[in-house]
């Protein structure tokens, strides 16, 4: 027993020396650390916090900064200072959505002209016609499929290249539902979507560590007057397939394409990487 204890002490040892050793060669003064440290600032990106009213959430951004250890790392074995071989490291913000699941979350504005639309799938939904439009016009969209649709269209949850998220949970079976989902989708489900206020979803997506989604805009008809009446304030549309929406769905797609927007999954869209 004493000599394990004696080996544990020295292994300690060796890690501790080493680490003592290797901070003070980063904090020394030869020149290559120096001129790392004189380009630090060409990297610096300050974190920008994600911003909370009441209980609603929106993302905000990650900073980044020059990762001091590995740079040096990098350019002692290339043995002068090579801007190439700067590692970056991110900063994540002191609020970020990564930690908060307990508030909905929102986007309101489109600067960025980033948007993404969520379909709600449900059993009685027009499948074939709805792919057709999106499949000849190449965009990415975001599908709500509810738990009847799954067990009848389970070839195009699996082959679909779309994103798949999980529409109106039972409670009961959330779990086992989500994780047959994600077993078909091979991905995993990150966000709950409701169009109000809902404390209910809330209280069970939070415990399962998905965000809660409430779309910026919600279309049942006339979806091309209400999506150019809106779009700079509605990243994220929520539309309900239906005849009317169909016979609009081409030309609102070629408008929103026509003003430079790009057609991004909700994973992709909400983020808070630069």
């Amino acid at each position: 027993m004493k000599k394990l204890t004696k080996y544990i002490f020295l292994f300690l040892f060796l890690i501790i020396s080493f680490y003592y050793i290797e901070t003070s060669m980063i904090n020394s003064n030869d020149l290559l650390i120096q001129e790392i440290k004189n380009n630090l600032n060409k990297y610096k990106i300050e974190p920008v916090n994600a911003t909370i009213e009441s209980n609603t959430i929106s993302p905000g951004k990650y900073g980044q900064e020059v990762d001091i250890k590995k740079t040096y790392k990098e350019m002692k074995k290339y043995g002068s200072y090579n801007e190439g071989l700067t590692k970056i490291k991110k900063i994540i913000p002191t609020i970020s959505i990564s930690n908060n699941y307990d508030k909905y979350l929102k986007l309101n504005n489109n600067d960025d002209k980033k948007i993404s639309l969520l379909f709600l799938l449900k059993k009685e939904t027009n499948l074939d016609n709805l792919i057709n439009i999106i499949n000849k016009h190449d965009i990415n969209v975001t599908f709500y499929v509810e738990d009847e649709f799954i067990e009848e269209n389970i070839d195009f949850i699996k082959n679909t290249k779309h994103e798949i998220e999980l529409l109106n949970p039972k409670k009961h079976l959330f779990t086992s539902t989500k994780a047959y989902l994600e077993s078909l989708t091979s991905s995993e489900l990150n966000y709950c979507l409701t169009e109000s206020e809902n404390i209910n979803l809330l209280e069970l997506c939070q415990n399962n560590k998905m965000h809660t989604i409430i779309p910026s805009l919600i279309v049942k008809k006339e979806l091309y007057k209400n999506v150019k009446s809106n779009i700079e304030t509605s990243p994220i549309i929520l539309i309900y397939p239906n005849k009317y929406v169909e016979k609009e769905l081409t030309t609102t797609i070629n408008y929103l394409k026509k003003k430079g927007y790009d057609f991004l999954y909700l994973k992709d869209l909400i983020t808070e990487d630069i």
